[in-house]
């Protein structure tokens, strides 16, 4: 019966079972799917790292994602991106449909357009994995919509290398992402939100870095879930709605050393146009004589949160949500200094919680 197998995939996302037994029942009976994969790379690893980037143009007509498979291995792969450009992506020289976009990662055979979304204005973060984390799969009345009358034309699929043991010369690395779809509308919009810090940590010492976003649009966002982003020296990622100066509503929190994947937000929430909202990393540098800072490689730090939330488009055409602003917080990158420069104290904030600073996992 197709109408109860629909209902077992909705199951199947409350549950939270296995990526794959999902990825099975949703290629058959429930939506489509279509890889984006590394076309059998052999990364040469200048400065032992590399950044490369490939991508495929959207069909000219909408599609509606649904959700995202990895196929990746993190003794090869630092972390996997994919990305939604605005524009098909031009490079020029170099291998087709293959790309440098680390800066200082660059391999010298590739062209190095200096981004992952070349001759693009606008770009979205859809999906990241690192740590072998899981795959993400939407509600049932969810769609991230692309191709026609949307802002994404162009998907890119970014991959850091940390090393190139065991990739065959014969048939390369394959790493990339299965992206689930579907050509039937959906009632609500998915897109996402991300905060970031470009910071510093000391040498012997514990700190975190915050960040602060004021969101964009005309819509009420709902958030359903949630990642958080570092490197090594992350101990937690919390991400905050905050009403007032001294009032805190946790979207979520999770310990980067586990496998970095989209979790559920707690309870049912809300967020409207000119809400304030903040992330905090939590970094540990206490064992180092070493100054750390942001950067691209493994051994620089980064601080990220994405947050994935829906807006409510029944009865709208794509190209009238976007003309009414229903769609403008998707994509929205907020980004501030570390500290001394910037923190939620010196910003005004009081009353900060407790569970921004102790980790979820104490070891």
């Amino acid at each position: 019966n197709p109408r109860s197998l629909k209902k077992y995939c909705k199951v199947i996302w409350k549950m939270k079972t296995t990526v794959h037994l999902i990825i099975l029942i949703n290629a058959v009976l429930c939506v489509e799917e279509f890889p984006i994969y590394m076309p059998g790379v052999l990364p040469s690893l200048p400065n032992l790292e590399s950044y490369l980037c490939t991508g495929v143009a959207v069909p000219v007509h909408s599609l509606y994602i649904t959700g995202f498979v990895p196929s990746a291995r993190k003794d090869l792969v630092h972390h996997m991106m994919l990305i939604g450009c605005d524009a098909p992506v031009s490079v020029a020289g170099g291998q087709p449909n293959l790309w440098n976009c680390g800066g200082t990662l660059g391999e010298d055979s590739l062209s190095s357009p200096g981004t992952s979304c070349p001759g693009s204005n606008y770009s979205q973060t859809l999906f990241m994995w690192s740590l072998e984390g899981e795959g993400f799969i939407f509600p049932e009345d969810v769609g991230l919509p692309v191709g026609l009358n949307t802002r994404i034309q162009h998907l890119v699929l970014q991959v850091h290398y940390i090393s190139n043991a065991g990739i065959s010369r014969d048939t390369g690395d394959w790493s990339g992402v299965n992206v689930l779809y579907t050509k039937e509308p959906k009632p609500k919009a998915a897109g996402v939100l991300s905060m970031h810090v470009q910071g510093k940590v000391p040498p012997r010492t514990r700190m975190t870095w915050d960040s602060l976003c004021q969101v964009e649009g005309t819509a009420e966002l709902e958030p359903f879930a949630f990642l958080g982003h570092t490197h090594s020296h992350g101990r937690l990622v919390s991400g905050w709605k905050i009403p007032r100066a001294d009032e805190w509503i946790s979207l979520g929190r999770s310990n980067p050393r586990a496998p970095q994947q989209f979790l559920p937000t707690p309870g049912n929430l809300t967020i409207k146009p000119g809400d304030i909202l903040g992330s905090r990393c939590v970094l540990d540098n206490t064992d180092s004589d070493t100054e750390v800072v942001q950067g691209l490689t493994s051994h620089m730090e980064m601080c990220d949160f994405f947050l994935y939330f829906t807006v409510d488009i029944t009865g709208l055409q794509l190209a009238q949500a976007e003309q009414q602003g229903k769609l403008s917080a998707a994509g929205q990158q907020c980004t501030n200094p570390g500290p001394p420069a910037f923190s939620w104290e010196k910003f005004g904030l009081r009353n900060i919680p407790r569970e921004s600073v102790y980790a979820v996992d104490p070891k």
